[in-house]
Parts: structure tokens; C-alpha cells; sequence
């Protein structure tokens, strides 16, 4: 009759998958499961002709069983910006499972992801270092190996191309100004008003620009303070202006037109294009021109 010491430790490895063999127990090869393994393989950064950073990866299955995704919304994978501390600083947009879309990865194969990091990560940390990506960042999928879904890589970040786009703007100017004075003294001040871009400059009902002024003339005293702005040259209702691209229009009027009272003070008057910014140019500085004034 068998010793029950022996033959308790024979029963207890006969369940759990043990084999008695020479007197030794022994592990049922059929008694192991297949599992999947997935990795990240062959991560890089480089850059696109227009240089613009993009991460490429493979995501693996190196076990010995498929890997399958297949409930909405499980995060298949993800990427995370790290700083020189290894601090996650931002996670990425990770893909997911689609609603009845199922990702079967079988052992042996991968898939191939090439991507702007812009997708990943519309913002970039100025304290990002490196990027860490992960298969099956949740644990959805049971695998041989957990240890081994990660890898980190340094961050590529591109200087970016500083690409001159040619102004498609107006450009409203002063010039050929002069101040003159009549056979009886009066002062008459003459200019053009010049559109030196490449776009139509329109003063008009749809830039809502009733009363705006289109030129407006300054009286400034020798360290060039304001004395007093003109009022005329206003855009009135149901009237537009419009300088297409060369175009110019003149002015010619008695100086008294503008400024009923001029300040004895006067030693410069400014005349200014556009004062109040309606018409959107490609160079805002140049609106303007200043001359002597003799009283």
C-alpha cells in the first residue's frame, strides 16, 4: 500500500498541472497558456520636407497568442512628453477603439504607425526632453511580459522654415504734400493719398465705417504735441471710397477748411492716412508725413 505522505504532494501536482516522472514531479508542458507580448519596436523622430516633426513606431505582438482590442473606447496605445527629470508633462490624444471595430494583432505581426507629432501633441512643452510611448497603456490585454510595452526616445524639435509670404494687403500713404499760400495770405494745403499695396484699400458700407475718417490733418507745436485734429474727410452714408492698387487721390483745400482756429503755436501740421485703422494693411507705419509750417 502507498504512503498517503507520498501520495498527498502527487495529487495536490497532478492538479495543478504537475506530472509524477522517475519519482520527481515534473511541469505539464500542455498545462501553459499562449499569451500575447506587445512591445514598441523601431521608434524614431524625424522631419517632413515642410520640417515638421514626426514620430514613427511599430507596435508588436511578440507573444504566442493574438492581442485583441475590441471593446469601444480601449486605448490601444499612447505617447507622454517627458522632462530631464522623467516627469510626464503631457499625455497624448491615444487611439482608441472605435465603436464595432475590433484590432486583432496576431502573433508575429505589427503595426506600422507614422505620425505628425502636431496629432499627438498640438502644444510642446518648452520643458519636453523626450517622449515615451506605450502599447496597452491601461492593461487591457493580458500579456506574458507587462514590463515591456514602453521605450523612450529624445524629442526632435525641428526649426521650423521661415517661409517671406508676399503682402497681399494696401498700402496707404501721404504724398507730394505741400502748404502754400494764396495772393491774399491764405494757407492751402495740397496732398495725395497713395495706395502703394497690391490690394484694393475700401472705406465702404461693409467695413461699417460711417463717419470714419479716411485722412485727417494734425497741428503740432515744436516738440510735436497735438494742438487740434481735423474734422473733415469723413466717410458719410451711403458713400464708399475705394484706392485700387496705384491709384491715388488728391487734396487741395484752404487749411482754414480743416482747422477753423490754428493755433499760433503751430509749427508743424501732420497729415495722416487711414487715422483710425479701418483698412487693414500690410504696413500700418508709414501712413503719416509731417512738414514745417510757416505762419
Amino acid at each position: 500500500m502507498m504512503n498517503m505522505s507520498v501520495l498527498k504532494p502527487i495529487v495536490i501536482g497532478m492538479m495543478l498541472g504537475l506530472a509524477l516522472q522517475g519519482g520527481m514531479i515534473v511541469a505539464m508542458a500542455a498545462g501553459v497558456a499562449d499569451l500575447p507580448d506587445l512591445v514598441i519596436e523601431n521608434a524614431a523622430m524625424t522631419s517632413d520636407t515642410r520640417d515638421r516633426a514626426i514620430i514613427a513606431f511599430n507596435m508588436a505582438n511578440r507573444g504566442t497568442a493574438a492581442a485583441i482590442f475590441s471593446v469601444a473606447g480601449q486605448k490601444v496605445n499612447e505617447l507622454q512628453l517627458l522632462d530631464a527629470a522623467g516627469t510626464v508633462l503631457q499625455t497624448s490624444r491615444q487611439e482608441v477603439v472605435a465603436i464595432m471595430t475590433t484590432i486583432n494583432l496576431k502573433a508575429g505581426n505589427m503595426i506600422e504607425y507614422s505620425v505628425l507629432m502636431s496629432n499627438y501633441f498640438p502644444q510642446i512643452p518648452a520643458a519636453a526632453v523626450s517622449v515615451r510611448l506605450i502599447a496597452d497603456p491601461k492593461n487591457a490585454i493580458k500579456e506574458s511580459n507587462d514590463q515591456n510595452n514602453s521605450v523612450v526616445i529624445p524629442l526632435l524639435r525641428p526649426t521650423p522654415i521661415s517661409v517671406v509670404v508676399p503682402s497681399t494687403r494696401s498700402d496707404l500713404v501721404i504724398e507730394k504734400v505741400t502748404i502754400t499760400r494764396d495772393q491774399s495770405g491764405k494757407a492751402i494745403a495740397k496732398f495725395t493719398m497713395a495706395n502703394r499695396g497690391s490690394e484694393s484699400a475700401v472705406f465702404s458700407v461693409a467695413n461699417n465705417v460711417y463717419g470714419k475718417k479716411t485722412v485727417q490733418l494734425e497741428l503740432l507745436d515744436a516738440s510735436h504735441n497735438i494742438l487740434a485734429s481735423s474734422v473733415p474727410s469723413v466717410l458719410s452714408h451711403g458713400r464708399n471710397v475705394t484706392l485700387t492698387p496705384g491709384q491715388t487721390k488728391g487734396h487741395s483745400s484752404y487749411l482754414s477748411s480743416w482747422f477753423p482756429q490754428i493755433s499760433a503755436n503751430t509749427a508743424y501740421v501732420r497729415f495722416v492716412a487711414d487715422p483710425q485703422n479701418v483698412v487693414q494693411e500690410s504696413n500700418e507705419n508709414n501712413n503719416a508725413i509731417t512738414v514745417v509750417f510757416q505762419p
